[in-house]
């Protein structure tokens, strides 16, 4: 088609009706919308004790934390962890982890997003 040939069909003040059954779908569809029951709540009473517990496990590692920072054989031992850490990547092993968790992480976001763009 031509520009000239859509301006013409677009210029044409012909009413289009729509298709048999088009309005009592649409009417139906609002009716049903209407209709449905509110979405459900979350329930904040049942994950209350959850969440207490969570903080009651952050409370007592915030307090092993400043305990262990007292105690003078800690830093020894947080000083041979970091160590420990540095050495094994300058062997050249820890790029090759993370470059299987990137890997992974991006084989699942990727299609999810491919996915969630089509629909």
């Amino acid at each position: 088609m031509r520009p000239v040939d859509i301006d013409r069909l677009l210029a044409d003040n012909e009413e289009i009706p729509p298709s048999s059954g088009f309005e009592a779908s649409v009417m139906q569809a609002v009716l049903q919308e209407a209709t449905a029951p509110p979405p459900l709540a979350f329930p904040w009473r049942r994950a209350l004790p959850g969440f207490m517990a969570l903080l009651a496990v952050f409370a007592v590692a915030i307090w092993n934390g400043i305990g262990a920072l007292n105690d003078p054989s800690a830093g020894a031992v947080f000083d041979d962890q970091v160590r420990a850490l540095l050495d094994f990547v300058a062997r050249g092993e820890f790029q090759w982890i993370a470059i299987t968790v990137v890997m992974t992480i991006v084989s699942a976001v990727v299609p999810l997003h491919l996915m969630r763009g089509r629909m």
